[in-house]
């Protein structure tokens, strides 16, 4: 088991990843396997699906490509043709012509982004070496579907809207608040159906889907007076900063924006353009007209801490299933009770990924952790069935 944490709060959980190798004729290269299925690669409707979404799949597809030979050990070239629609019209399979020395005519490869599976090479080709790709990191527009489906979801559930993440503390020399973008997301989904105009799956507003956090700085406050911040700054590990989108000082533009959450009179709010408070990076609040004794600009840290996995039963494979593979990737949202939610298999056999998905229902991680405070997250979970006995 391997548990990831990029910096993005985005992390990968691969279990048991199997990887299946031979040797050349000359023992000296790993190969990868040789599909069993005369279409594999070469049609739509059964293409090698390599992940990565559109943000990372043009890479991974280049890597497949760039490992496959010719039988006999033959470089290959290769060159993108247009995309064509896959058989159930909802997304698109990438082509590739491709050539090697002594192929009487180029061959078309068929490689799908949005799914991932085991990967294997076409009839008619080997291997330099294994395709080490490894599991694709989360899909980002699927997670946005996912975490729009699980804010509605626990619209209903008080106590799935968890407390802010906290920032420095609440002394009299100023501390904050911050919500990332799932915190605002199901605040706002809560705060509407509470009013009864539940929010609905893909008709939420753009401005609440579109991926965002909001930072609050509190006052200080000295014995005659009370100081609001004048700017807020995210900077990153490298000191570098960054700006904030939007930046609110009245009460009454804060309620609209964190709705239900209550702040000091004074504090000022921060809208930036990411999803979420990351590690190593800090918050610089300015306070010109600082208290005596106080500093003019006081630093917040964020400090961040990975997914830990509690529960992981392995599914058994469905009783008569004849499906090729071991494993079955899946994406999921882990909660900030350590759930996974919102599961979504990225391909395979049908029995194999309906089982995959109903074995996280008793699955238990520790969620990742901002200052202390649960952060929901999108992952992908590689799941491996045991034998039937």
């Amino acid at each position: 088991m391997r548990i990831v944490a990029p910096a993005a709060a985005l992390l990968i959980v691969a279990l048991s990843t199997a990887e299946a190798r031979g040797q050349s004729a000359a023992g000296s290269l790993p190969l990868c396997v040789v599909s069993t299925e005369a279409d594999y690669a070469r049609t739509p409707a059964n293409p090698a699906r390599v992940g990565g979404s559109p943000l990372f799949g043009g890479a991974r597809q280049h890597r497949y490509l760039e490992t496959l030979r010719g039988p006999a050990g033959e470089t290959i070239t290769f060159a993108r043709l247009p995309a064509v629609d896959s058989p159930d019209g909802e997304t698109l399979i990438d082509r590739y012509e491709v050539r090697y020395a002594g192929l009487a005519a180029p061959v078309i490869l068929h490689l799908d982004w949005y799914h991932y599976t085991e990967l294997l090479a076409p009839q008619g080709f080997t291997c330099g070496q294994a395709f080490n790709l490894g599991i694709p990191p989360p899909d980002p527009f699927m997670a946005a579907e996912q975490f729009e489906r699980l804010a509605i979801a626990d619209a209903g559930d008080a106590q799935a809207t968890t407390a802010p993440i906290e920032l420095g503390g609440t002394g009299p020399n100023g501390g904050g608040l911050a919500f990332d973008h799932y915190r605002l997301l199901a605040r706002a989904a809560r705060a509407a159906a509470l009013a009864g105009t539940p929010l609905v799956f893909g008709s939420v507003p753009t401005e609440l889907t579109k991926p965002h956090s909001v930072v609050v700085a509190f006052p200080q406050r000295c014995e005659a007076r009370v100081v609001s911040a004048a700017d807020l700054k995210l900077a990153d590990p490298r000191g570098r900063e960054a700006a904030a989108d939007a930046l609110q000082t009245r009460a009454e533009a804060i309620a609209r924006l964190l709705p239900g959450v209550e702040v000091p009179n004074g504090s000022v709010a921060a809208v930036f353009g990411i999803d979420g408070p990351r590690g190593g990076f800090t918050v610089k609040a300015t306070y010109p007209d600082a208290c005596s004794g106080a500093t003019e600009e006081r630093s917040l840290a964020i400090e961040t801490t990975g997914a830990r996995l509690l529960e992981s039963p392995m599914p058994t494979r469905p009783a008569g299933d004849r499906a090729i593979g071991t494993w079955i990737a899946v994406q999921a949202i882990v909660d900030h009770a350590g759930r996974f939610r919102e599961a979504t298999a990225l391909g395979g056999p049908a029995d194999l990924s309906r089982a995959a998905v109903e074995a996280l229902s008793a699955w238990r991680a520790e969620p990742p952790r901002v200052n202390g405070a649960p952060l929901a997250s999108p992952v992908v979970l590689q799941i491996t069935f045991r034998a039937v006995p």
